[in-house]
């Protein structure tokens, strides 16, 4: 495998699908995050005007706590937060490692230096993988 394809197939395709996978990851965890917000700030006010003659606002309430428990839950069972940000690390590792590749700087000073590139691109990946197993199984 040449420097060039190296860096096109492997780690060009990682960075890009790392960045989308982030971006999706952060919305999804930022509209849970407002439905929750939107939802709890709403909850003490229909509190406040509920009375005996307003049964349709205590359904509502029970609604809203029900809707607020399942996006909760949702978000712990599937930790977008911690995702978004494991994978905007990972691709933002692989862009700095391209760039001291590429600028023949730090680690990569020396001639033989695809060994070295491959050795520590696919480590950072083999590490967010582990770390994605990980969250997995907690």
């Amino acid at each position: 495998m040449t420097t060039e394809n190296y860096l096109e197939e492997r780690i060009d395709n990682q960075i890009s699908w790392y960045d989308k996978k982030s971006s999706v990851l952060k919305k999804r965890h930022y509209t849970v995050k407002i439905i929750v917000i939107l939802i709890s700030v709403t909850l003490p006010f229909l509190t406040g005007i509920m009375s005996d003659k307003t049964p349709h606002i205590k359904i509502a309430i029970a609604a809203g706590s029900l809707i607020i428990a399942f996006f909760e839950g949702i978000s712990s069972l599937y930790k977008y937060q911690e995702q978004w940000l494991t994978y905007r690390n990972t691709a933002e590792s692989l862009k700095r490692e391209k760039l001291l590749f590429l600028t023949k700087s730090g680690p990569y000073e020396k001639s033989q230096v695809l060994p070295l590139l491959v050795t520590r691109c696919e480590g950072i990946m083999s590490d967010e993988n582990q770390t994605w197993q990980s969250t997995l199984t907690e």
